[in-house]
Order: C-alpha cells, then sequence, then structure tokens
C-alpha cells in the first residue's frame, strides 16, 4: 500500500511546464515503480501458480494496470 501511495504522489506532480530536472526525476520514478509492480507480479505468479493467479479477479486487474504501464515506458531517460 506503501507503494501505490508514494506512486500516486508522484502522479500528482507532474504538471506543464514542469523543469527539466523535476521531468527526470518523475521520469525516473514511473521506471522504478513499474520495475517495482512488475517484480510483485512475477512473485505472486510464481507463489500462486498461473491459475489460481488468473483466477483472482483483482489480479487480472493488476496485470492490466502493469502490462499497460510498461508499453508506456518512455526508455528516452536512459540517455
Amino acid at each position: 500500500m506503501a507503494a501505490i501511495t508514494i506512486n500516486t504522489i508522484f502522479l500528482c506532480m507532474d504538471y506543464y511546464g514542469k523543469s527539466d530536472e523535476l521531468a527526470n526525476v518523475l521520469q525516473r520514478a514511473n521506471f522504478f515503480f513499474c520495475f517495482f509492480f512488475t517484480l510483485e507480479l512475477i512473485f505472486k505468479m510464481i507463489a500462486y501458480g498461473f491459475t489460481y493467479y488468473w483466477y483472482i479477479n483483482w489480479n487480472k486487474f493488476d496485470m492490466i494496470i502493469v502490462l499497460l504501464s510498461i508499453i508506456t515506458l518512455d526508455d528516452t531517460w536512459l540517455l
């Protein structure tokens, strides 16, 4: 719950005209949280097994959100 709350705070800090430094921090935070939530998904899948993991609707929702987050990652911060 703490990771979700902190991620939400970072998401709320985005605004038009932000400094390049803040944009860089927010982009790195987004990458970190995507990585963190992806690891959570993988660990839960290993622990529960795919069949039971997929049986729980909340996990389906969580997986969709994580996959969409990965798809929308911008890798320009690596440059």
